[in-house]
C-alpha cells in the first residue's frame, strides 16, 4: 500500500471515530431551573416579581419561580410556617410580631418602600399631629398601619392612649372619615385623595415625610439559606436587574403589572409613584453591616417597642438573629 493510501484510510478510521463518539454520546439535557415560591399580596411594590418573569429575569439565573398572590389574612404567614413558601416579603413591623410568635428565618434584603402611599388624614381643625389627643382616630391594630401611626404619635410626645382608638381596617377607615365618623385615620388610596377633596378634609402627614419606615423586605428560612445560598443570590441579582430595567422602560413595566394584579393602567402608575424601589446601593446601606447597622435595626426596634407598649406584642424580640446582610455584602456593586 501506497503512502498516500495508507494515509488516506487512516484519516478515514479518525473521522469515522469520531463521528461515532458524537453519535453514540448520550445528549445532555439542558439544566433544569430551579423552581421556588414566594407570597405576595396586591400590592404594586411587589410588581417587579412579574416583571422579571415576563423578561426572563429569573430564567436567566436558573430559576422558575412560582408568585403566589395570597390576599387572605394570615394566608401567607401559615404558608410560610408550614414550608409551603420559600421566599416571604413583608414589612419589618410584621416581622417583629412573628417573631414572637415562633416565626424563624433571616431578613436579607428591602425591597421597597411606601413614599406616600400611607398616609394619616385629618379635619382641617387638626393642625398638627399633637392636636390628635383626644381624638378618635381609626386604624387598624397590629399591622403597618398601626405602626405608622404610633411612630407619628410618639414623634409628637404622645403615645396610643391619648388617642380614642378605633380598630378598622384602611379601607374602612378611610372611609369612615370620609363619611364624618372620625376625626383622623390612617389609610392609603383612593382615601387620601378623597380626604383632600373633602372641604374640612386634609392629609395630615404620608409615609413620603418618614423614609425608610415603612418597607418591605424578604425573608427566607435558615434552611433556605443553608441548602440553597446560591439560588438565594440569584434571586436577588434578577430583582435588583428588573428595578434598573423598570428606570427606563416604565411603560412597558406598568402594563405587565396592571396585566399581573388585574388592575388598570392608570391606577398602578399613580400607586408605583407613590413607591421607592431599593438599589443594591440602597438596600446596603438600609440593612448596614455586622459592625455598623443599617436603619433597618432602628425600625425594628421601634415596632418592637411600640406594640409591647400597646399590648399587640408580649415580648421585645432581638432583631439581630432575624437579619443576615451577607447575601448583600456577596452581591457585585
Amino acid at each position: 500500500m501506497s503512502k498516500r493510501a495508507w494515509i488516506g484510510l487512516s484519516l478515514t478510521v479518525v473521522i469515522i471515530a469520531v463521528v461515532a463518539v458524537f453519535i453514540l454520546r448520550p445528549v445532555s439535557k439542558p439544566q433544569q431551573e430551579r423552581k421556588y415560591s414566594i407570597g405576595i399580596v396586591t400590592w404594586v411594590g411587589y410588581g417587579p416579581l412579574f416583571v422579571a418573569q415576563e423578561k426572563d429575569f429569573f430564567k436567566d439565573e436558573g430559576l422558575d419561580i412560582d408568585i403566589k398572590i395570597m390576599d387572605g389574612p394570615g394566608q401567607r404567614e401559615s404558608a410560610y410556617l408550614s414550608g409551603s413558601l420559600d421566599f416571604f416579603p413583608n414589612t419589618p413591623d410584621a416581622f417583629a410580631i412573628f417573631a414572637t410568635q415562633g416565626t424563624k428565618g433571616k431578613m436579607i434584603m428591602p425591597m421597597d418602600e411606601s413614599a406616600g402611599a400611607d398616609g394619616l388624614v385629618a379635619k382641617k381643625s387638626i393642625v398638627s399631629i399633637a392636636d390628635l389627643r383626644g381624638k378618635k382616630v381609626g386604624f387598624q391594630s397590629g399591622i403597618t398601619s398601626h405602626f405608622f401611626l404610633l411612630y407619628l404619635l410618639d414623634k409628637a410626645g404622645l403615645t396610643g392612649k391619648d388617642i380614642t382608638q378605633e380598630n378598622l381596617g384602611a379601607g374602612e377607615a378611610g372611609a369612615a372619615f370620609v363619611a364624618g365618623r372620625l376625626d383622623a385615620a390612617v389609610t392609603w388610596e383612593p382615601w387620601l385623595t378623597k380626604a383632600r377633596e373633602l372641604p374640612e378634609g386634609k392629609v395630615l402627614a404620608t409615609s413620603k415625610d418618614t423614609p425608610g419606615l415603612l418597607v418591605d423586605v424578604l425573608m427566607v428560612s435558615e434552611s433556605m439559606l443553608k441548602e440553597h445560598r446560591r439560588d438565594v443570590l440569584a434571586f436577588m441579582r434578577a430583582w435588583f436587574r428588573t428595578v434598573e430595567y423598570m428606570r427606563s422602560h416604565e411603560d412597558e413595566c406598568v402594563k405587565i403589572i396592571a396585566k399581573a394584579f388585574k388592575l388598570d393602567v392608570f391606577e398602578v402608575k399613580d400607586m408605583l409613584s407613590t413607591d421607592h424601589f431599593f438599589t443594591t446601593r440602597e438596600s446596603k446601606e438600609y440593612f448596614g453591616t455586622a459592625d455598623k447597622p443599617g436603619k433597618l435595626y432602628e425600625v425594628f426596634s421601634l415596632a418592637s417597642r411600640f406594640y409591647k407598649e400597646n399590648g399587640v406584642i408580649d415580648i421585645i424580640p432581638d432583631a439581630k438573629p432575624l437579619i443576615d446582610v451577607s447575601l448583600l455584602e456577596e452581591l457585585r456593586q
